[in-house]
């Protein structure tokens, strides 16, 4: 049965009409790319952000099975960003060949005596893909676990809005009597509100027991210059700001002139205290434009504002952390046999660049451009567009410095379904695109701890993120990648 339907071109142009309605009638955009001839951002119009005209078929059983395991991975992270030495003994493997971590992780060592804030706030988005691939058993994997991402996880916002859209288009008894498949359960996402429960949690629990000023504070936004996924963001800011809860946007530029410490630590903007920090910059090498930067994220890691994240969640975060939890005397550590056995059919094969037995596999394989077309191969990065994909690999790492691929982790190609079809409808379309899809599920989690306990950890909603299968990197901001939801079956 052919998934998406044929759709004649007249109500096709209906169907972009009215998709493109809703995104820009309901804060479904971007800010548009910057012009030829610009270096900024014009931040005075906006496109539609890139969506799909259905919601995609996702199998019901992975879906929830993803959902279940999502608590567990929160409290994993939890746990390693309270472990000093475990991360420690982490960082001291991949700083030597990664000048960005061992810069995070120098400024944490530097600090730790002076942080006064026991509590932290991880906002968190485990992605995962269908893997139609099998274990030593013989049996199919089902879900496995892309990456585990611990700041910036974006999408919070629009992934919200992109199920009300299609929920909008359902109610064209048109759109809805087009395929037989569409009479199955649209999954339901409140992303938004779950996600700013979390802040709300977490700015209570400053208030009644860190409040210095008269007046309510402020969230702080730490932003990047020149961001287009700005409404994604503002998003959560308008939901905030209806449960009465004040946003600062700010640069690190703009921080470094803007924001002091009081004598007892209190962080404040222009005078206004900030009870929360959330990082949607500081993730790359390139946030941090001068030792100015450096001082500004010092100042904030040491204030009484909750950060979300840490030093140490950042850290945690690593590449290099998530190819060690493959091994279980990692887990047994941080959680009890049930849960490991949980989270273990999660995982596909992670090897690391070093002496040991797995690191030696690892570097037989990068010399067999065969063997690559089963891995990708993965820096210490976040933020997308850093991994080095199949053949690739082995001219990539020929290129390398000594003992640069330390820094690198070797994964296992996940197998999505294939087979998989919808239509692509990005601002510059004219008509529907269809295209052989994969569809990654991120699931977002929001968790409060400090050293002794998890204060909170809950469900915070999903993303569900459709690309061309031709391409290997995603990217929803360059139009690669659309967002989506899942249709159950």
């Amino acid at each position: 049965m052919e998934f998406p339907p044929k759709i004649e071109q007249e109500y096709q142009k209906e169907l972009i009409d009215n998709v493109r309605g809703f995104c820009l009638g309901n804060g479904l955009v971007l800010l548009p790319p910057v012009m030829e001839g610009e270096d900024k951002v014009r931040s005075n119009t906006c496109i539609q952000a890139p969506v799909s005209l259905f919601p995609t078929p996702f199998p019901k059983k992975l879906f929830n099975q993803a959902n279940s395991v999502g608590l567990t991975f929160n409290e994993l992270y939890a746990n390693i960003a309270r472990d000093v030495e475990f991360i420690d003994e982490i960082l001291s493997e991949i700083s030597p060949f990664d000048k960005f971590q061992a810069s995070l992780w120098n400024l944490w060592k530097e600090i730790r005596s002076e942080i006064c804030q026991p509590n932290q706030l991880l906002l968190s988005r485990s992605d995962y893909l269908c893997n139609t691939s099998t274990d030593i058993q013989g049996n199919i994997r089902g879900i496995s676990q892309v990456e585990f991402n611990t700041i910036a996880s974006s999408f919070g916002g629009l992934s919200n809005k992109v199920n009300q859209l299609h929920q909008f288009l359902y109610n064209d008894i048109r759109y809805a009597n087009l395929h037989p498949l569409l009479n199955n359960q649209l999954a339901e996402n409140n992303t938004l509100n779950e996600i700013v429960d979390g802040f709300e949690h977490a700015h209570q629990v400053y208030k009644s027991g860190y409040l210095r000023s008269k007046h309510s504070p402020y969230i702080l936004f730490v932003v990047q210059e020149n961001e287009r996924n700005v409404f994604d963001q503002r998003l959560l800011e308008f939901e905030l700001s209806r449960r009465n809860i004040r946003i600062i946007r700010r640069t690190f530029a703009q921080l470094s002139q803007q924001a002091k410490l009081s004598e007892d630590n209190v962080l404040k903007v222009k005078g206004i205290e900030v009870s929360i920090v959330y990082y949607r910059a500081g993730y790359a090498p390139e946030d941090y434009k001068s030792e100015r930067d450096w001082r500004v994220r010092r100042m904030i890691e040491v204030s009484l504002a909750i950060k979300c994240p840490t030093l140490a969640l950042q850290l945690a975060g690593c590449k290099k952390v998530q190819q060690v939890l493959v091994d279980e005397h990692v887990l047994r550590k941080n959680l009890n046999p049930a849960q490991i056995r949980k989270i273990n059919k999660c995982f596909v094969d992670i090897l690391p660049f070093d002496q040991s037995e797995k690191g030696k596999i690892a570097h037989s394989i990068v010399a067999d451009r065969e063997r690559c077309k089963k891995y990708v191969l993965k820096p210490q990065r976040e933020g997308g567009g850093n991994n080095i994909y199949k053949e690739d690999i082995v001219d990539f790492v020929n290129n390398l410095k000594d003992n640069e691929l330390s820094s690198y982790i070797l994964m296992e190609l996940i197998e999505p379904p294939g087979n998989l079809h919808n239509y692509l409808v990005r601002y510059t379309d004219d008509k529907l695109v269809k295209a052989d899809v994969v569809s990654e599920l991120g699931i977002y989690g929001s968790v409060l701890f400090n050293n002794h306990t998890i204060i909170r950890n809950e469900h915070a909603g999903h993303l569900l993120r459709t690309k061309s299968r031709q391409s290997d990197e995603g990217g929803v901001a360059l139009g690669i990648s659309v967002i989506d939801e899942c249709l159950l079956i």
